[in-house]
Formats: C-alpha cells, structure tokens, sequence
C-alpha cells in the first residue's frame, strides 16, 4: 500500500490508543508577514505492518490491568517484581530511617505502596482489582525480560495482598495494598533472623500483581520514586509502645521487575492477522501501531 498524510493511522505508542482521519499543516507561526510563501509536496511512500511477537518491558514503569479496544483487541498485563531491604546513604541526612526488628519485636501490618506514573482507559472512576500472588520461580537481576514471559504464580492459594481502588482523583498518587499478616510474618521472621538481602530474595522470589477479570484500565508504577516500597509496622513490646517501620524496595539493582501481556484479538479489527513472530501484514488499507503488543508500521524510503 501507499502511505500518505491521507491515509488513515492506527496509533499506539505502548498502550496509548490514537486513531487519525484527516490531513493537517505543520509550519511556523510567522504572524502577519506576508513575505514569506509555504510550498509542500507529497511523496507516496509504501507502508505494511508487521508483528513482533515480543517486547522488551523490565526498563521501565511497572504494567498492570487490562483494556478492551475493538480495534487491538483485550491485552491483559501482569506485573512480577522482586523487592530488598532498603539501604539509605550514610550521605543522606534524615530520621525517616527503616529500623530492624529485634527478637521481641511484634509485626502488626504490612502494606505494599506504588507511586503511578501510568494510565490508559476511559472508566477511570470504575473500580479495579488487584490481587497480590507469590511468584514460583526465580528472576534474575542480569536477565532480560520480555512481554511474552510468563511467571508461575501461585494460584491454588489465596492470595497474600488484595485491594478494590479506583485512580479518579488528582491526590491519589499512590495504590496502598494491605498485605497478609501471615505473609506479612513469613518475610518479618526472616529479617529478625538477619538473613541475607541476597538469601531473602532467593526465599521469597517475589511477588505478581494480577488483575481482576472486571478491570478496564492500564496502569503503570513508577517502582524507583521514593515512595514505591514495602512497609512493616511493628512495635517492641520490651522497649515501648511507638510504631516503628521496617521497609523494602523494588528497585535494588539485585532485584527485577517486568510486565508480562497476552493479547486475545478474536474480536478486534485485527483478528483476521498472523500473529507470527516478524511477519508482515496488510489490513484495510489502513496503519496499525501499538508497540507495547507488538505491533509496528513498516515504511519503505527506497522509492
């Protein structure tokens, strides 16, 4: 096909969709002098698509949720992340400090905390569920992760975290999830113990966010800002009555995290392709975009 500024394009810059029908002017603003003349030429360029059947997503924000477009079809993604005890530069000048837990220390709650720095969807004040689950299987810091790598989870269980919320407010810029206070115990045990960091990511391997089969969003965590951690609050009985804190990280360099999307495009305008890894396709006459499922233009610049 021939591609011009005429010809319609499907757009999605990861899951961001946009759909373009007609032509524009891009030029300066001159204002009112009239010296100046604007010429433009056309050139027909051919374009097709085609298909990757992978992407890399362990370098930025954490994906989570689900979206129905009729065009891309339902992409569903998981978030897997490993997490650390967190380290505070002896530089750094503060009394906001994780204290480690004693022998008679007593754990009584622990909450997962998630900056956003994503979303995608048009429910935004609909509820949405997420549920924590423990992963199966060992990530590796040195690793590359791809869309397409699925992690097993535990799923006979139930899960260790839970949590019904919606994002339709300015102030909500973090995603608090209560955590178990039997999981919440397994990890606490392990660091009054003085395990290792290293030991305690290989005992615990880490945790998925799986979304509920209800939710109608995308959403991103932004895992290196400041306030995306894991939190311990415990008291020492012995010494006194103040809540202390006790706090993990997701972005040690030891640890990893990636977003994992499968895609069912039965009922989309794309259903008729082949998902085949590198394979090219034509539809409709019409550009399709959307990278965070692989789907890319081709544009041909040798005519």
């Amino acid at each position: 096909m021939n591609l011009s500024v005429k010809k319609k394009i499907f757009l999605s810059l990861f899951l961001i969709y946009i759909s373009c029908d007609e032509s524009s002017e891009v030029g300066l603003e001159l204002g009112n002098n009239n010296n100046f003349q604007s010429k433009y030429i056309e050139i027909p360029l051919s374009a097709s698509n085609i298909f990757f059947d992978s992407v890399r997503t362990d370098l930025s924000s954490l994906i989570f949720g689900q979206y129905d477009n009729p065009t891309f079809g339902k992409t569903k993604a998981i978030g897997y992340t490993q997490f650390s005890p967190e380290i505070i530069s002896p530089d750094l000048v503060t009394e906001d400090l994780s204290i480690a837990p004693n022998d008679s220390s007593v754990l009584d709650s622990i909450k997962i905390f998630l900056s956003y720095s994503y979303l995608h969807g048009e429910e935004v004040s609909e509820e949405q569920e997420v549920s924590v689950r423990l992963i199966e299987d060992t990530l590796f810091a040195s690793g590359i992760y791809l869309s397409s790598k699925s992690v097993p989870v535990e799923m006979v269980k139930a899960p260790v975290g839970f949590s019904r919320f919606t994002v339709n407010k300015e102030e909500d810029s973090l995603l608090t999830i209560p955590l178990t206070l039997q999981y919440g115990n397994f990890i606490f045990n392990q660091v009054k113990e003085g395990v290792s960091d290293r030991k305690l990511r290989e005992i615990t391997k880490g945790i998925a966010f799986d979304p509920g089969i209800n939710n109608n969003l995308i959403v991103g965590f932004d895992l290196n800002n400041e306030f995306s951690r894991i939190i311990l609050y415990f008291h020492n009985p012995k010494e006194d009555t103040i809540v202390l804190n006790y706090r993990l990280r997701f972005d040690s360099p030891l640890s990893k995290y990636y977003s994992n999307y499968t895609t069912d495009r039965s009922s989309s305008t794309l259903s008729g392709i082949e998902t085949k890894n590198l394979k090219e396709f034509n539809l409709n006459n019409n550009i399709y975009w959307q990278s965070a499922t692989g789907i890319y233009p081709i544009i041909d610049l040798k005519e």
